[in-house]
């Protein structure tokens, strides 16, 4: 394995500066957004200078309900905790905002006795394709940047740790992923922030026992899926902040090689305390398509904040919450818990069966599904669905036992079929299986 590193910057923000107790903190520049990131063990008073004069700010998500003092038409300071993940927006610009991650400092240490692989410098380290080993620690510090895609297929005890930053440039189809582990168990990825381009930024392929938390991952090109899941067991994804063009969190349980669907069971999957930024292509939390030849079980999505759900010209379903069964799988068991949807420019909730033969056959179901505690708290009114029929069918397909608990839609609860049909909900003619709280 070798590597070149080279004293090569990332591009800075022209919108943006940001200072910590006197001293300048850099601001990076993506494609759609400037980000500075802070290290913190408690909290810190920044103050943030804009180019343009300031007319509103709004910080995300609203429902933190963060403070600020404005200085003057330039400038304001607020206090950002640790742990903390906002955007920050001026003037109502969403197409550049400025993003704030504090975390707590992550040392080296931490995995003292592994063979720890570690980038260390401030600057930029270019490795085209690593292949893990078992028991390795990938160690990437603040300030450090690296351009990997790390591989790891039937490897276990993998951590990659740090405050630094995962850039991926490469569009080779199969070297772009960031981070792609098949068959792997006992996964920890903690601390990093991830800048993808045109590919799913961390993929897991039948995984087992993995621990992903305070993760940032920002990509801005077609198919930029955050996390995806494709089969796995016993997976928590915990304190994520995902702006991307496609997919925030999207679990699979199948794929297809030369027309045979080959499935993997998905059960007891976690995903807490993240704040979601959909692009104009994906769902925030996506079950399917691909779901053939398995079963999807005991899956959570619990304290999630979607602080924007964008669209495009061409509709297909994207949805806040979604679930698209395209294949002959078994989806069931499901909950999500305390969703605070600030807006959503397509859809609101989507569980459906879908007929796309590219991505699963055969007709499968989709029972006890409970959404508890979700909130759609601005934009404009968009459509619901829940319906047992793809597009031909003729008879239903099993879908039963879907509950909606507490439902408030733009401050309005949704307590009853006709409440729902009234917000834009199409339900099928048989709605004794679906049901409103």
């Amino acid at each position: 394995m070798t590597y070149t590193s080279e004293p090569i910057n990332l591009a800075k923000s022209e919108k943006f500066k940001v200072s910590c107790n006197g001293h300048e903190l850099a601001v990076y520049s993506g494609a759609d957004f400037d980000y500075v990131h802070l290290i913190t063990n408690d909290f810190e008073t920044l103050t943030v200078a804009t180019a343009d004069a300031i007319e509103r700010i709004d910080i995300r998500p609203s429902r933190r309900r963060k403070k600020y003092i404005r200085l003057d038409d330039h400038t304001v300071t607020l206090t950002v905790c640790r742990g903390e993940y906002l955007s920050f927006e001026l003037n109502g610009d969403i197409e550049r905002p400025l993003l704030i991650f504090a975390d707590e400092p992550i040392p080296m240490s931490v995995y003292n006795g592994y063979n720890v692989m570690a980038f260390t410098e401030p600057g930029f380290y270019y490795i085209g394709y690593i292949e893990l080993a078992s028991h390795t620690a990938v160690y990437i510090a603040e300030g450090a940047v690296v351009d990997i895609a790390f591989h790891g297929e039937n490897v276990r005890d993998i951590h990659i740790f740090g405050n630094g930053t995962l850039l991926r440039t490469d569009k080779t189809k199969y070297d772009s992923h960031p981070i792609n582990l098949e068959h792997c168990e006992d996964i920890n990825v903690n601390g990093i922030t991830i800048i993808g381009r045109n590919c799913w930024n961390f993929k897991m392929n039948a995984c087992r026992n993995v621990v992903v938390e305070n993760v940032k991952i920002l990509a801005d090109m077609v198919w930029s899926d955050g996390i995806d899941l494709v089969g796995g067991e016993n997976v928590l994804i915990r304190h994520i902040f995902i702006k991307n063009e496609d997919d925030c969190v999207c679990i699979k349980s199948s794929f297809s090689r030369k027309g045979n669907f080959k499935g993997f069971n998905v059960r007891n999957v976690l995903v807490e305390d993240c704040v979601f930024w959909n692009g104009p292509r994906g769902n925030s939390m996506e079950i399917g398509y691909e779901t053939n030849n398995s079963t999807v079980e005991n899956v959570m999505f619990r304290n999630v904040d979607i602080i924007h759900r964008e669209t495009q010209e061409n509709k297909f379903h994207r949805s806040i919450i979604s679930i698209h069964n395209s294949g002959n799988a078994t989806v069931r068991n499901i909950v999500y818990e305390n969703i605070y949807a600030e807006s959503t420019d397509e859809n609101l909730v989507q569980i459906a069966h879908m007929n796309k033969p590219n991505w699963g056959e055969g007709r499968g179901s989709i029972e006890n599904i409970t959404i508890r505690n979700m909130t759609l708290a601005g934009g404009v009114l968009r459509p619901s669905k829940v319906s047992a029929f793809a597009p031909g069918d003729v008879e239903p397909r099993v879908t039963r036992n879907i509950t909606f608990e507490n439902l408030v839609i733009l401050g309005d609860e949704i307590r009853s079929r006709e409440d729902a049909i009234a917000h834009a909900f199409e339900l099928d003619e048989d709605s004794s299986n679906v049901k409103f709280l």
